[in-house]
């Protein structure tokens, strides 16, 4: 249940308690090994009082990433891509430095990617589906787009996760700048690929 602000305070202290509880057992164990049980003691709930909010642990681990991926996609929506990528990119790094460890081991650990897959098309389908120049492109170039920045990006996370954090004291920000250029240099390159295939077909048609 994703709070509004509205419910009653039971209710949030509730709901709080148990994703409180939930975010902790992510941390401390896999996925496949936390239990309902577990996680309402966690919480200090009863069973009945968790199923009336939730039909599953992956319920509750849906709407951690709903609301994971809302926060992020609201930070970003005045970005236009592929031209400020970069600043998209930036804004990753500078959310996910906010978030606690169950962001963290969603992020990276193996055991996640399915929802992780899920986060990152939420943000895809957001972001690159109101750019004009990405919608030209066919299904073939759009994957390999996507493929090749999310990989980019999750993989800087990763060092950078990993090299505790490290701080680029000339950005005043922590994290790494790699992935954003890169990705910016790639992407207005197949870009100006896309465009030339173009005007070449045009002008063989023209010419014909």
């Amino acid at each position: 249940m994703i709070l509004m602000g509205n419910e009653d305070l039971r209710v949030k202290k509730t709901i709080t308690g148990i994703k409180a509880a939930f975010e902790a057992l992510i941390c401390e164990k896999e996925y496949d090994r936390i239990t309902v049980k577990e996680l309402c003691d966690r919480a200090q709930v009863n069973k009945k009082t968790f199923y009336h909010y939730y039909e599953t642990l992956d319920a509750l681990l849906g709407e951690l990433q709903l609301e994971l991926s809302s926060a992020y996609l609201e930070r970003i929506r005045h970005f236009k891509l592929p031209e400020e990528l970069d600043m998209v990119n930036r804004e990753f790094f500078l959310y996910s430095a906010e978030q606690g460890m169950a962001y963290e081991k969603i992020t990276i650990s193996g055991m996640y990617h399915a929802i992780r897959d899920e986060m990152i098309a939420d943000v895809n389908d957001a972001g690159w589906g109101k750019s004009e120049n990405f919608n030209r492109l066919t299904n073939y170039q759009k994957r390999m787009l996507m493929t090749f920045i999310n990989n980019a990006c999750l993989g800087a996370y990763r060092q950078w996760m990993t090299g505790g954090k490290h701080n680029d004291h000339t950005e005043g920000t922590r994290f790494p700048p790699f992935p954003s250029h890169l990705a910016v240099i790639y992407v207005l390159h197949l870009f100006h690929l896309v465009r030339e295939s173009r005007h070449k077909e045009q002008r063989g048609h023209n010419d014909g």
